[in-house]
């Protein structure tokens, strides 16, 4: 079931420690097999007693091999793949032998660039997009102040700023689970609202009640 996929690259994306589980060490093993043995061309390989074709981003193994190249216990594969595929990274049948995997939304992140090293070399310049996290290309504070004066917004521009650069550039919700922000000008408008209705004085000084300001943004980082 040999598929080639042990030469170029892959993309690898800041992102994956967005991931609740990359704290673990052992699901990102797991998850990176994956990545990395994953076709990134169709090709033919042997499953079930027949040749079959698999498309980029799918795989065949087996438990025993993952076990040997990640150093992950059985068991706690098992548990990591059903996991991923809970959390939709990946779709998974099995026979008594092989397990079949397939990487969800392949082509979204590896696309046909970085699989294959001589042919990469071969190909024309492509235009690349990014991810569209706030954090990859973070507004600078004449841009925040720019956009706050053109609408209006009660926003102090020098605050917004240091608070989310602080951040990270991540939101949160109820005080945990940060998310990367990916509109910033969304973020800004409800920080306008929240200042214009709920406002409190304290020491006479306008403080904000960033709890609630929080709850209002959640949806920008989706």
């Amino acid at each position: 079931m040999k598929t080639n996929t042990n030469k170029g690259w892959i993309k690898l994306y800041r992102s994956i420690w967005d991931q609740e589980q990359s704290v673990d060490p052992h699901w990102v093993a797991v998850w990176l097999y994956l990545l990395t043995h994953a076709a990134h061309e169709e090709t033919e390989v042997t499953f079930r007693g027949e040749r079959v074709k698999i498309q980029p981003g799918q795989l065949t193994t087996s438990f025993r091999k993952m076990e040997l190249v990640t150093g992950v216990k059985r068991d706690r594969i098992c548990r990591y793949l059903s996991g991923m595929i809970d959390d939709c990274l990946i779709k998974k049948r099995s026979d008594k032998r092989f397990t079949f995997i397939t990487v969800l939304e392949w082509d979204s992140y590896q696309g046909a660039v970085g699989q294959s090293s001589d042919t990469n070399k071969k190909n024309k310049k492509k235009k690349t997009t990014t991810s569209g996290l706030v954090a990859d290309n973070p507004p600078s504070i004449d841009e925040i102040a720019s956009y706050v004066e053109d609408k209006g917004l009660n926003v102090d521009s020098s605050k917004f700023w240091n608070y989310y650069d602080t951040a990270d550039w991540t939101i949160e919700v109820n005080g945990k689970n940060p998310r990367p922000m990916k509109n910033w000008k969304t973020v800004a408008r409800s920080w306008s609202e929240r200042n214009g209705e709920s406002a409190t004085k304290s020491n006479g000084a306008t403080r904000i009640d960033y709890s609630r300001v929080m709850k209002e943004v959640k949806s920008a980082s989706r």
